[in-house]
């Protein structure tokens, strides 16, 4: 038996149901009480991804299951913020890099750019989850969204061709441009007061 805690109510569900179970009352919960799925604390571990596997993985060890469920503004609440720790950690290294090593494809620079495409996959998740929440902060990123999918293949074509000058014109007129931006809309969202008006 698993122990799953929904709602601060604790019940024992056999382990081969219980993934059925936390997916029968995530079902209730989304319908009756107006929440969205979040994440499950499996002994104490946030599991935000792969859930089924992860709990078939561990399922003998498995000692209790915690279904965390949120309002939709809570939930775009932790996403904008999320998003915004990362554009104003990763705004600043971009544009640092481009300055101080204009035209130089060194080491460095193809490891920056590894973090730019994780960052850029990260945005697109976070808009897209947005989207799904239909949530009115989507619009605040939609915009950026449209323009890094636009701007990409030319930024992955410049790469593969080594084209330093290229590379780095797209970098510093292109990307970081975008991502300034996205930083100001999503800094302005966060930071706004309750019953104030959101600028886009």
């Amino acid at each position: 038996m698993i122990t799953v805690k929904v709602n601060k109510v604790m019940i024992n569900v056999e382990e081969t149901e219980v993934f059925q179970f936390i997916v029968k009352k995530m079902n209730q919960l989304s319908e009756n009480e107006d929440l969205v799925f979040s994440h499950l604390i499996i002994d104490g571990q946030e599991v935000y991804n792969d859930h089924e596997i992860y709990i078939n993985h561990y399922l003998h060890d498995i000692k209790l299951i915690e279904l965390e469920m949120v309002s939709v503004e809570e939930l775009t609440n932790d996403i904008l913020n999320s998003l915004k720790l990362y554009l104003d950690r990763a705004v600043p290294t971009l544009e640092l890099m481009v300055s101080e090593d204009y035209g130089e494809m060194s080491e460095s620079f193809w490891t920056s750019i590894v973090d730019l495409a994780d960052g850029i996959q990260a945005i697109m998740q976070f808009s897209e989850s947005l989207n799904a929440l239909d949530s009115v902060a989507f619009h605040t990123v939609e915009e950026e969204q449209k323009q890094l999918i636009n701007i990409l293949p030319q930024l992955l074509d410049a790469l593969e061709l080594k084209d330093a000058t290229l590379s780095f014109d797209l970098l510093s007129f292109e990307i970081v441009p975008i991502l300034e931006s996205l930083q100001k809309k999503v800094n302005n969202v966060v930071n706004c007061k309750n019953g104030d008006s959101i600028e886009y």
